[in-house]
């Protein structure tokens, strides 16, 4: 994409999705994913020089916003920003937002109700294959390595509550408890 921009493409189109679960139906065309994903149309994008002081200061702050977004905690103040060389090393595409779209798809077979529970059972036909949904999130294991934080435990922490989180929202996916702007999906 770096050099994409800088042979003059100046419209980007960025995409990322996650899988929240696993939709299994009575039949193969039913089946489906629970997911969240998100679509950005951007224009007028170009690479952030390393010659310009301003547009140099801008790289490393996104380069530092981006490391503490992943490690889910503050990490460039523990350990500091880039070392100047690796900032220049490193392309950083800035670009307007045109557009942006989100999809969300939650619940079971049928996206307006939870998934079938055992109770239900009994109206399906004998010996019928697996219906419902299984829950999928990212979990990060125990930390392994030396350093204060490992032993202040303050990176485990950080990590068993992001799955955590993950976890609780991969349940409420899969049982439709969904929200959309911090209201109940409508027949919840």
């Amino acid at each position: 994409m770096i050099q994409a921009v800088k042979e003059g493409c100046d419209a980007l189109t960025i995409t990322t999705s996650i899988i929240d679960g696993l939709i299994f139906a009575p039949t193969t065309q039913d089946h489906s994913v629970n997911y969240r994903s998100a679509m950005i149309h951007a224009y007028a994008a170009r690479v952030l020089s390393n010659s310009s002081p301003d547009e140099f200061a801008q790289k490393s702050h996104a380069l530092a916003k981006t490391t503490d977004t992943v490690t889910g905690y503050e990490r460039t103040a523990r350990v500091g920003g880039m070392i100047d060389k690796e900032v220049q090393r490193t392309g950083v595409i800035r670009a307007r937002i045109e557009v942006a779209s989100c999809k969300q798809r939650s619940g079971g077979r049928w996206v307006d109700r939870p998934p079938i529970e055992r109770e239900e059972e009994e109206n399906l036909p004998q010996g019928h294959a697996f219906v419902g949904v299984v829950p999928c999130w990212t979990e990060f294991g125990e930390p392994r390595g030396l350093g204060a934080e490992i032993e202040n435990d303050e990176i485990g922490e950080v990590l068993k509550m992001r799955s955590r989180e993950n976890r609780e929202c991969a349940l409420k996916v899969a049982m439709a408890e969904t929200q959309i702007n911090g209201r109940p999906v409508p027949g919840k």
